[in-house]
């Protein structure tokens, strides 16, 4: 009686040539994409230009657009502190009451219109870490200042007037 099955092989001789085709198998279970953490460059990729940042002086008309900004020290030619804005025109004058920042230079570099503010804390912590502004003109490693109304989650509301007394 003829075997179809004969010559084939189910369970290899040598366990060596059977692992050389597999995958290898992950000793840890693979991170779930709903708890990734997503690194602050990974963040920040694409939400301010290349190139260098337009400079302007104390005086000089701001835009009303979200970004970075910076003071730079007129001594050392170096980053003195970085800050992020939804509007420079609004935020970038409130430093004046500085005398230190007041004579600084500022450097904006515009984010794009559609930037959320977690690429935009992303972008900042990256700015202060590239130019070690930490212990100058920044006391935080950024990303910790306020979030304007239009982008907060807003809270539940708890009213007393649907509870039974």
């Amino acid at each position: 009686m003829w075997n179809p099955l004969r010559g084939l092989h189910f369970f290899p001789t040598n366990p060596q040539r059977a692992a050389a085709g597999r995958q290898p198998t992950r000793s840890t279970a693979a991170p779930s994409t709903s708890t990734r953490h997503v690194s602050d460059r990974e963040l920040a990729k694409g939400v301010l230009p290349r190139g260098r940042p337009r400079i302007c002086k104390p005086g000089d008309r701001l835009p009303n657009k979200p970004g970075i900004y910076g003071h730079i020290d007129p001594e050392p030619e170096e980053p003195y502190r970085f800050g992020l804005t939804f509007n420079f025109a609004d935020r970038v004058p409130d430093h004046q009451d500085d005398p230190k920042l007041r004579k600084m230079p500022v450097r904006l570099q515009i984010a794009r219109d559609d930037v959320t503010p977690e690429q935009l804390q992303a972008a900042e912590r990256l700015k202060i870490k590239k130019h070690k502004t930490i212990g100058k003109g920044n006391t935080n490693a950024g990303g910790n200042g306020n979030i304007p109304k239009r982008f907060r989650k807003p809270k539940p509301m708890l009213g007393t007037w649907w509870r039974a007394s």
